[in-house]
């Protein structure tokens, strides 16, 4: 009622409200009953009200789904207002305010400050990270993960910095090891990996 525009709260943000604290498997088992008893659903990784969806208005969700269409084709890939603006042709203001509207909402994530990335690509990622995991010991490279996704070195180092800062992976040296509960996190998906790599 308070916030029509958010899509539901992560398991994290709902562990940070809960006093006195409880452990994410607890949490865990938690919301899985709840869910299970139609008492809460969840969008990707995050629990609402059942048959709760964030409200926009017209105009934002033309913008919607004219990016949402625009990205349909194209492998997982941040965007920026700058960018989005000649492919939606409208003010670059309209749309940083409907991207950062959508994040709230839980359909994106904030990569980096004015970039972002729609939460199942992210989650994709994600994957794509525990499958290279699942591959070496002792955890995977940022050189690894480029050659995996075909993403360009300087938006990997974006990327894996901004999985370490949510909590999907822990840094050790110049490799990266998966944190167990990442798909609490992000949600689940298929990966994605480049020709060849799968």
């Amino acid at each position: 009622r308070e916030h029509p525009d958010v899509g539901g709260l992560s398991p994290r943000d709902i562990r940070r409200h809960l006093s006195p604290a409880v452990s994410a498997d607890v949490l865990g088992a938690v919301l899985r009953a709840l869910a299970d008893a139609a008492r809460i659903a969840f969008t990707g990784s995050l629990a609402h009200l059942p048959g709760h969806t964030a409200s926009f208005g017209a105009a934002e969700i033309a913008m919607w789904e004219a990016m949402l269409g625009w990205l349909e084709d194209q492998p997982p890939r941040t965007v920026t207002a700058a960018e989005l603006k000649g492919v939606l042709g409208t003010s670059e203001g309209a749309i940083r305010a409907m991207l950062y509207r959508r994040r709230v909402s839980g359909d994106l994530w904030a990569v980096t400050e004015g970039r972002f990335m729609l939460c199942d690509h992210v989650a994709m990622l994600v994957a794509s990270a525990a499958v290279l995991a699942a591959r070496h010991d002792g955890g995977f490279t940022a050189a690894q993960f480029r050659d995996a996704t075909a993403i360009g070195r300087n938006h990997v180092i974006r990327l894996l910095e901004f999985f370490d800062r949510i909590g999907i992976t822990v840094r050790r040296g110049d490799a990266r090891v998966m944190r167990a509960d990442h798909e609490a996190v992000v949600g689940r998906a298929p990966p994605w990996l480049a020709a060849g790599t799968a």
